[in-house]
């Protein structure tokens, strides 16, 4: 006797259903994406792909490449954006300057729509290698393909994220993302779970070159360097014991390596801020600056009114529920995880202006997104293994939130809604 087939609609409540679905869902948004960034900048009444403070980090580049030299006013936010931007956009200057284009107008000052696109290209695909990065994360911290892709998916869809992604790629936000997404999977891959083979200073080059990025585009980012050394002394623990100077050499061939790598792209901002008339500064926000001893630690999480983290995108405090279940089974990884995301929470919550101003749910937060995914996945991970009703609730609550985002994202776009 055969068993009645599931319904529809019971389907379309579980993982599996959607995770099928992974391939055609990453590449319709990586091209549906830039497509709409390329249809609201003749839509908006900017006229402009990049605009607000995106423009000052586009400035470095079009400065460079377009006048020959460094910007000789001091710009307030760091160059780590432009480092990047700049591998399309330059190429993009060369060819309309070979065909032509840069005769006059704005085109002449290097602010064509083709070029500020071709700006913002190298970033979207850096964010592609970003959720790469997540999916790859996810997979070696033992979580099964279904869950790694449905988790995802709602990432991608149930958050803020797709905003800074596709609508403003040439904010640091985007680029926090991509390159934090990709130093925590290399961290995880180089780290993790490794304790008796030989560290490669080689590979631990390139986790401090992922970090230095991450502090040359925001530069709290760099307090993520706190995550290295708690994870490789907590993996060392049973070589503590046994052999102790060995366990020491460990921490010194990964720590060494990933810091001196890391300064390397650190530093840049500090070097370009040198060529402008001002000199170079420490601090690059002048009077603005933090409360440490009356840090807003409630306020920035449930308040509407401060862009609360879990008030405008409820997914995250899923998320945020979901770490209970991961750091049972990665205890691991409480501190090298927790640590650093303890540290951007109260910086956050200490910042002269917490709501972070106009921001799309709370840009701030962006930072801490690549250690709170597994909490998601960990959730949706407990949900499948019970099956039935749980699974399918789970699946429910999470379709419901994508759709309340997806009004809420619309309703910023087309100005019903706005960002402060």
């Amino acid at each position: 006797m055969s068993l009645p087939k599931q319904s529809t609609r019971g389907r379309a409540l579980t993982v599996d259903f959607w995770a099928a679905r992974f391939r055609p869902f990453i590449i319709g948004l990586f091209v549906l994406g830039p497509l709409m960034l390329l249809v609201t900048s003749y839509t908006g009444d900017s006229d402009q792909l990049i605009v607000g403070d995106g423009r000052e980090y586009f400035e470095y580049a079009r400065v460079l490449v377009i006048e020959g030299h460094l910007p000789y006013e001091h710009l307030r936010y760091p160059c780590g954006v432009s480092l990047i931007g700049i591998i399309g956009y330059a190429p993009s200057v060369w060819l309309a300057r070979a065909a032509g284009w840069l005769e006059r107008g704005r085109a002449a000052e290097g602010w064509a729509i083709f070029n500020q696109f071709s700006f913002c290209a190298p970033l979207i695909l850096l964010a592609a290698a970003g959720v790469w990065a997540n999916l790859r994360m996810l997979a070696r911290l033992g979580f099964a393909g279904p869950v790694a892709r449905f988790s995802l998916m709602c990432w991608l869809v149930g958050t803020n994220l797709p905003w800074y992604l596709f609508k403003e790629p040439a904010m640091s936000e985007s680029a926090t993302f991509s390159t934090l997404s990709i130093y925590y999977y290399l961290l995880i891959r180089d780290g993790y779970g490794n304790v008796s083979a030989r560290p490669d200073p080689r590979r631990w080059a390139v986790i401090g070159f992922f970090l230095g990025l991450a502090g040359a585009i925001r530069q709290q980012n760099i307090l993520h360097c706190a995550a290295v050394p708690l994870l490789v002394v907590l993996q060392q623990r049973g070589v503590w014991r046994e052999q102790p100077r060995q366990a020491a050499r460990n921490v010194v061939w990964c720590v060494a390596p990933a810091a001196a790598a890391s300064a390397v792209p650190f530093v840049v901002p500090w070097i370009v801020w040198s060529f402008a008339r001002e000199g170079a500064r420490l601090y690059a926000y002048g009077s603005e600056g933090f409360d440490f001893l009356h840090p807003r630690l409630l306020e920035i999480l449930i308040l509407p009114g401060y862009h609360g983290f879990f008030a405008w995108t409820p997914m995250f405090a899923l998320a945020a529920l979901g770490w209970i279940f991961f750091f049972r089974r990665h205890r691991g990884l409480f501190a090298p995880f927790l640590v650093p995301a303890f540290l951007q929470y109260y910086l956050i919550a200490s910042w002269w202006a917490p709501s972070f101003g106009a921001s799309i749910g709370h840009r701030g937060f962006i930072t801490i997104l690549p250690v709170l995914l597994p909490g998601l996945a960990a959730l949706l991970e407990w949900s499948r293994a019970r099956g039935g009703r749980v699974e399918r609730a789970l699946a429910a609550l999470l379709l419901a939130l994508i759709a309340a985002n997806g009004v809420v994202l619309l309703m910023l776009a087309t100005g019903r809604l706005s960002a402060n």
